[in-house]
């Protein structure tokens, strides 16, 4: 079994162009790229394989929930789903590796 599966974590409401690109590069080299995407302001339809919304979802928390939150409260609630998810899916056998954007 190869080990390509690469997790590309960035925030596509501000990152996206960069993520893309990353995507690419990883792909032009044989590897697969996996986006997860941790964007607090906007869902963005870029093909994330995990959404957002999916995160809070998998933490207990719905994106209508997480709306009203200010800008810092965002940020660690996102942080903090995200460090509660990851486990479960590198166990799920979604990705080998993972870069942060």
């Amino acid at each position: 079994m190869e080990h390509n599966r690469i997790a590309l974590i960035a925030s596509l409401d501000t990152k996206l162009q960069e993520t893309l690109y990353a995507k690419h590069e990883i792909e032009s080299c044989g590897g697969q790229g996996l986006i997860i995407d941790i964007s607090t302001k906007t869902l963005v339809d870029a093909g994330a394989a995990v959404g957002p919304a999916d995160i809070l979802a998998r933490y207990g928390m719905t994106w209508e929930e997480f709306g009203p939150l200010d800008k810092a409260q965002s940020i660690e609630t996102m942080s903090n789903a995200l460090t509660a998810v990851m486990p479960a899916l590198y166990a799920e056998g979604l990705f080998d590796a993972v870069i942060s954007i």
